[in-house]
């Protein structure tokens, strides 16, 4: 260590000059240290978004209440049907927005920085599209076969929302919170918000974490790993796009589609259901095929990722931002209702 290096002048003071240590930053810590600030960001955000859901639905029962309601009235009312999906589209919008905004700015940026709404480059969104729709039917055979080897039986939606209403209105209302709410302010919080947030660090990492933490908030096992696999291909198609909006569509496609599956056994029988689903996933591979082919005629790279210098490993990297105290929290948290819901099924 060098005393004064750039050699300026100490002020007089009648006292001999004291030397002046100049301790070195080690970079591979000042480089964990900014990821981990950055977990804490987005790990903040999604435990913000559970405190917002707690807050939204204690909101709601008082007002009913005041409104003169009972309180076995007001829960009897939230948990009609049409009711609770669209207080599903409403809260999902809230918890969804607000509090990844302030995520941005306790990251130092802003929105209009992070998430990318432009339009997709050239060429890109169909290729990436066709690819992803088999990658949506391998999603969920990958799913299935996880659950079947851990010997775990799936739980539907309903168990979380109750049954599904019919008719024009009450179908309406669950495509909305089912397929196009999600589509739009999940893909704003993990591909738009989280993802660009981390790809200050690579591409590839923030493809990682935002996925897991896509999968976490999800919070059950029938879901999580199919929404993992499918954040991937998600982060990776906002990546070599340069949009979320690829995301967004086929994201809306993917939830979409779970909704025609089962109202087709709702309005129709399990049978018909299951024959939707069948010719789905003999048609995903062939529109996957088309897609690859497509994606191969480019000749530019640009659905090859970018590499990126780091002094820390990958690992390094990856263990900051899931030990920062916020992640930590929230996974504690994840833990606690996966198995309250298991609880509860039984």
């Amino acid at each position: 260590m060098e005393n004064n290096p750039n050699n300026i002048p100490a002020a007089s003071s009648g006292q001999p000059d004291r030397p002046v240590y100049y301790v070195p930053v080690d970079p591979a810590v000042n480089e964990r240290r900014g990821i981990r600030k950055l977990g804490n960001a987005v790990g903040g955000a999604l435990l913000v978004q559970t405190g917002l859901t707690v807050i939204l639905e204690l909101a709601c029962l008082i007002v009913l209440v005041q409104m003169g309601k009972t309180t076995s009235e007001a829960l009897s009312f939230l948990n009609d049907p049409r009711v609770i999906w669209l207080y599903h589209s409403v809260v999902s919008t809230i918890i969804m927005i607000l509090p990844f905004v302030i995520a941005t700015r306790f990251a130092g940026t802003k929105v209009a920085l992070t998430a990318n709404y432009g339009r997709p480059e050239k060429g890109t969104l169909w290729p990436l599209f066709l690819f992803g729709i088999c990658v949506i039917a391998m999603s969920n055979i990958a799913n299935n076969m996880f659950l079947s080897a851990i010997g775990y039986k799936p739980i539907g939606m309903e168990f979380f929302f109750g049954e599904y209403p019919k008719g024009v209105f009450g179908t309406a209302m669950v495509v909305l919170a089912s397929a196009a709410v999600p589509a739009l302010v999940e893909e704003f919080a993990f591909r738009g918000v989280t993802l660009g947030i981390l790809r200050r660090v690579s591409d590839g990492f923030a493809i990682l974490v935002s996925a897991l933490m896509f999968s976490l908030m999800h919070a059950n096992i029938t879901q999580m790993p199919f929404v993992f696999l499918f954040g991937l291909y998600l982060g990776y198609m906002t990546v070599v796009s340069g949009s979320v909006w690829p995301a967004v569509l086929l994201h809306f496609f993917n939830n979409l589609m779970a909704t025609v599956i089962d109202y087709a056994g709702v309005y129709f029988s399990p049978s018909m259901a299951s024959a939707v689903d069948n010719l789905y996933m003999m048609l995903a591979p062939l529109l996957g095929l088309i897609g690859f082919g497509l994606m191969c005629r480019d000749n530019t790279g640009k659905y090859f990722l970018k590499k990126s210098e780091h002094v820390n490993r990958f690992g390094k990297r990856l263990g900051a931002v899931m030990t920062s105290p916020c992640v930590i929290i929230y996974i504690i948290y994840v833990v606690a209702e996966i198995a309250m819901i298991e609880a509860k099924r039984r």
